[in-house]
């Protein structure tokens, strides 16, 4: 687009050309002027003839400057109109910066209200699904807990069961035929007919001993023997109950394979027994039981079985020659027992008095305990007396007490004995651990 300064260049170049132009109007009427006057004779001839030829002349001139005038008059609107355009675009781009940047910014802000929107949404849809599943969970862990619950008092109600008289056992055995966990229903069944069974050979066995106990014929020591065995008959069939002055228990016959360690520590168990120990009656003997491993708690802490605490205080309390790790749970002292060797599995040679019996809550639970990372319950106690079929052994917190429980030998939960043999005076550190039975009573008071 020409400028200005050019423009007003072409204007000048405009001007000059048409006083030429009118120079030569002015030569050429001149001209005229001498043609007529020198052609007098044939002036009509020669006038026609120049007039054609200054005609096309100047028609020629006007047509070339009318297409100077006409490109100067396109060369100025074309200024004006680039100028007008320039000052539109000048004075229209503010307002179009500023449309272009509302719109801009309300695209932003409706994508910042979406994305606001959506991340809502998906937090409600997380909180919503998070309380679920913690609704779930809850339910789930009261569920486990009900029936942890549940498991743990039909195994405490079948354990004081296998303590009670034999035609109740039979009645408990019944029950849990039909109303037992399905998986135990078959053994509650057999365990019924055993029952059965065993109950109808006692009474044979009775009947038989009551005989002989009457014949004449029967030798002194025939006869006491018959008597010994029908009280065991009897204590069988109807097992000591506890009492506010507790049992009456006495320390049975010296066998060939008790241990002096073993026979104190069944004297202390006795004289616990005896006494009548129960964890709210007696609520600070139970802490003294605590207190030997260093526990603060007392009987009235149910949440704490103190079975496992009352054996390792018994084992305390009779010198702990083999340096025994006294744990509060039965399956820790298993362990450590068994590092030292003196643990006897249930195959092995046979029980006697004094020895510590050991067995699991359940018998899915003997893989876990011969595992040396699981944790598992059990129970454990002090063999009192041995029968061909059963052992009668002497524990803390069964029934909420110290007091004998029937164990059948023939149980799959029993892992074995603990048998703590003598140890020589230089093997025991120079302790000397021969029984004096009034010591023993005496410490127990």
């Amino acid at each position: 687009m020409p400028t200005k300064a050019e423009l007003e260049s072409q204007i000048i170049d405009l001007k000059a050309h048409n006083k030429d132009l009118e120079d030569k109007l002015k030569g050429t009427q001149s001209d005229v002027n001498t043609i007529e006057k020198s052609s007098a004779s044939n002036p009509n001839k020669v006038r026609a003839e120049q007039q054609t030829d200054r005609e096309l002349e100047l028609e020629k001139l006007r047509l070339d400057a009318q297409l100077r005038v006409e490109g100067m008059k396109a060369d100025v609107r074309k200024v004006v109109f680039g100028t007008m355009i320039v000052g539109l675009a000048v004075a229209f781009f503010p307002f179009a910066q500023e449309l272009s940047n509302s719109w801009f910014a309300r695209s932003v802000e409706e994508i910042r209200k979406e994305a606001e929107f959506a991340i809502l949404q998906e937090k409600n849809r997380l909180a919503k699904e998070l309380e679920t599943q913690k609704f779930e969970l809850e339910q789930s862990q009261q569920l486990a807990s009900d029936i942890s619950a549940r498991r743990e008092y039909l195994e405490r109600l079948a354990d004081e069961a296998r303590s009670e008289r034999i035609e109740r056992q039979i009645i408990i055995a019944e029950f849990f035929s039909f109303l037992g966990e399905k998986e135990m229903r078959t053994q509650w069944e057999g365990f019924r007919d055993y029952l059965i069974t065993k109950q109808a050979n006692l009474n044979s066995e009775r009947s038989q001993l009551l005989a002989k106990v009457n014949e004449a014929e029967t030798s002194t020591s025939e006869r006491e023997s018959a008597e010994e065995r029908l009280r065991q008959i009897e204590r069988l069939q109807n097992p000591e109950q506890i009492s506010q002055t507790g049992y009456n228990l006495s320390m049975p016959a010296d066998s060939p394979s008790q241990s002096r360690i073993g026979r104190r520590m069944l004297q202390l168990a006795i004289n616990e027994a005896n006494t009548g120990v129960h964890e709210v009656a007696q609520s600070d003997r139970v802490a003294d039981y605590w207190s030997s491993l260093g526990l603060p708690y007392t009987g009235l802490d149910r949440t704490f079985p103190w079975s496992a605490a009352f054996v390792s205080w018994v084992i305390k309390q009779s010198g702990n020659p083999h340096g025994l790790q006294l744990s509060p749970t039965h399956i820790s002292n298993w362990r450590y027992a068994s590092e030292k060797g003196l643990t006897i599995g249930p195959d092995g040679a046979s029980p006697v008095p004094g020895d510590i019996a050991v067995r699991t809550r359940r018998e899915s639970d003997v893989d876990a305990w011969n595992s040396q990372d699981a944790l598992a319950p059990g129970f454990s106690g002090f063999v009192y007396e041995v029968n061909a079929d059963e052992i009668v052994v002497i524990g803390g917190n069964a029934s909420h007490s110290v007091r004998p429980t029937i164990w059948h030998r023939d149980d799959p939960r029993i892992l074995g004995f603990i048998r703590l043999p003598d140890l020589t005076t230089v093997e025991a550190g120079g302790v000397n651990f021969d029984i004096d039975e009034t010591d023993v009573n005496d410490s127990a008071e």
